[in-house]
């Protein structure tokens, strides 16, 4: 009897040890996912970082582009301005060039010849002023699109953040006047 207690405590004994190895086999293999499934995970993090950081950078060099942009278009206008009055000038001195009295014609060809020259002139600055109008439309609705696009990756990696704090955020470093002052 002592005999058949002890082939019994040394069977229970065994499949003891064989739980306890499956269990530490099982933990093992689950440790070894959860490590795996860890990294993956630490690998999307840092790529959707590195995405937010080159949208944030996008942007901002968008900005800049705008801003740049947006002062060549008050340029141009201010140039375009200038011209105008100078036209209006060269356009008064033909017309007294032309009136009253003997004509000078070499007066009235020179006054002729500097209002064509600005007219000419006026037309490329105002053609030159419309494309750079444009090239800001079309840079501020990339702007838009690169916020739109940063907002969802960061809805993904489950770092939603207000509008007005991810618009805060982008302009903490891209700062100015963007007012279409033109």
């Amino acid at each position: 009897a002592r005999i058949k207690s002890l082939e019994t405590e040394l069977s229970l004994s065994n499949k003891m040890v064989i739980d306890q190895r499956k269990t530490v086999s099982d933990l093992t293999r689950r440790y070894e996912k959860e490590k795996e499934l860890s990294s993956r995970q630490a690998k999307q993090i840092s790529g959707l970082e590195r995405q937010v950081n080159d949208m944030i950078n996008n942007h901002r060099s968008s900005i800049d582009a705008m801003q740049k942009a947006l002062h060549e278009a008050r340029v141009k206008n201010e140039e375009l301005q200038r011209m105008v009055d100078d036209s209006m000038a060269a356009r008064a001195s033909m017309d007294k060039s032309s009136g009253g009295g003997a004509l000078d014609s070499k007066k009235l060809k020179e006054a002729e010849t500097r209002y064509a020259e600005l007219q000419n002139k006026m037309q490329t600055v105002s053609d030159e002023k419309k494309m750079i109008v444009q090239q800001c439309g079309r840079l501020e609705a990339k702007v838009q699109s690169l916020m739109s696009a940063l907002g969802e990756a960061m809805a993904r990696a489950g770092m939603a953040i207000p509008a007005q704090e991810l618009e805060r955020m982008m302009n903490a470093e891209g700062e100015g006047d963007t007012n279409k002052g033109f």
